[in-house]
């Protein structure tokens, strides 16, 4: 299956990366992941956690209380890695895509990654807020009907992930069967 990650994913995969540089992070980890889909403002994740009664400005707040900055140090790095968290955090979000029969990969599928991706500390804050996998599944699944056909457009083509230790571009569905890009780090 031929996978698509909309706009809306490449967004807030890019705010991950301005967030991580702005606290001075040399790397991006799921934390930054989930701080970009709240920074970027995508609306069905908003109607979601509205629908929860969870304020995404608290869910920022509980992130950043937990996230040690080094503002003192000027990040000028280029590429950002991605840590072994938020690789998984993107690979699950296109598992669940291949799961629930949808080709598109939107910002949803990658909060849904985060949450799955349990031992993180934005999983954790998602899960500290109420927010349950079950339910987040059933709203994705309602908003992204299976798709049998191609994919439509509006989306960009999931890239294939480089192969070097300094990953700055997020997993594509292929990198999923690939066990030597992902080890258990």
């Amino acid at each position: 299956m031929a996978y698509m990650f909309l706009e809306a994913v490449r967004h807030a995969l890019s705010e991950a990366k301005a967030t991580a540089m702005r606290l001075g992070s040399s790397y991006i980890n799921s934390e930054h992941i989930l701080l970009g889909l709240l920074y970027s403002d995508q609306g069905a994740i908003r109607t979601f956690l509205g629908r929860h009664q969870v304020s995404g400005e608290q869910l920022i707040a509980d992130v950043l209380e937990h996230i040690h900055e080094n503002t003192d140090e000027i990040i000028e790095q280029v590429e950002f890695p991605y840590t072994s968290k938020a690789k998984r955090a993107v690979e699950h979000a296109v598992a669940q895509a291949g799961h629930l029969q949808s080709h598109a990969i939107g910002a949803e599928h990658l909060l849904l990654g985060v949450l799955l991706e349990e031992r993180s500390l934005a999983s954790q804050t998602l899960q500290s807020a109420g927010i349950a996998i079950h339910d987040l599944q059933a709203y994705i699944q309602a908003i992204y009907p299976a798709q049998p056909a191609a994919p439509v457009g509006g989306g960009i083509p999931a890239r294939p992930i480089r192969t070097s230790s300094s990953l700055s571009t997020p997993p594509s569905s292929s990198a999923l069967h690939e066990e030597s890009e992902f080890g258990d780090a």
